[in-house]
């Protein structure tokens, strides 16, 4: 089940939603259209301009409901930290809800206080 989630993980996401603490952002510190991409338990965000901003690892539990991942930053502001969360995955859509270090993990796609969630469209050819 584990090796299944990770090969349906794997590959280029480019966000589609993103809220932060209850609002709505159009646009944050990974620009508007930022690409996460997925290989085995490691992640890279690149921005708008294709220049990296975040990378780390990540676990996930996909026998929990709802589905639990875990990410752990290597760099930024959050580096070392792990950042509990929970998730949906489609063939072509994946959507997380993140708490912040100091917060529990979510038990819904909702955000609030301390919450994040990002919504992604898989990307077939990545040169896009």
């Amino acid at each position: 089940m584990l090796q299944k989630a990770l090969e349906v993980l794997s590959g280029t996401w480019v966000q589609t939603r993103a809220e932060d603490n209850g609002h709505i952002v159009a646009s944050d510190e990974y620009g508007i259209r930022p690409r996460l991409i997925i290989a085995d338990t490691t992640f890279r965000v690149h921005n708008d301009d294709n220049e990296l901003v975040l990378k780390g690892n990540f676990t996930v539990d996909p026998s929990k409901n709802p589905t639990q991942i875990n990410w752990t930053d290597a760099t930024g502001p959050d580096a070392g930290k792990t950042l509990r969360a929970i998730y949906a995955l489609e063939y072509s859509e994946f959507v997380f809800c993140a708490a912040d270090a100091h917060c529990d993990r979510p038990t819904d796609f909702v955000t609030g206080p301390g919450l994040t969630l990002r919504a992604f469209r898989r990307v077939v050819d990545p040169a896009i």
